[in-house]
């Protein structure tokens, strides 16, 4: 099953949007939830990378950025905490596994979701 904070690289990533899906190349997704509870379900939360756009002056509050030199991403890579997508779990499980952000990211990127969802 899936682990939360876990990192893929999707090549043809399709998005699920209403009854539609929306195709999406080569992107990188972080994996929001994960474990036993959700093994059974057929979908995932996720939170899409994007290397466009990465500088400092590009960072908005809900943003997350990552640098290349911390874990496995070979450019720096943003996060929009604000915008959660969902996708097809099978379609995760056929892409490239790269890497699980530490607790301490993933404590970071959870605060972010908040502020960027409105939550509080």
């Amino acid at each position: 099953f899936l682990e939360r904070g876990s990192i893929y690289y999707c090549e043809n990533l399709k998005l699920l949007s209403g009854k539609s899906e929306i195709t999406i190349r080569n992107k990188y997704i972080l994996i929001l939830q994960g474990g036993g509870y959700f093994k059974n379900s057929n979908k995932v939360n996720i939170l899409l990378g994007t290397k466009e756009k990465t500088d400092f002056d590009n960072i908005y509050p809900h943003d997350i950025l990552i640098k290349a030199s911390h874990n496995g991403f070979l450019l720096d890579t943003k996060f929009n905490c604000a915008e959660i997508y969902i996708m097809h779990k099978v379609d995760v499980l056929k892409s490239e596994y790269k890497f699980k952000l530490d607790d301490n990211d993933m404590d970071e990127i959870g605060k972010k979701i908040i502020l960027g969802l409105q939550i509080v």
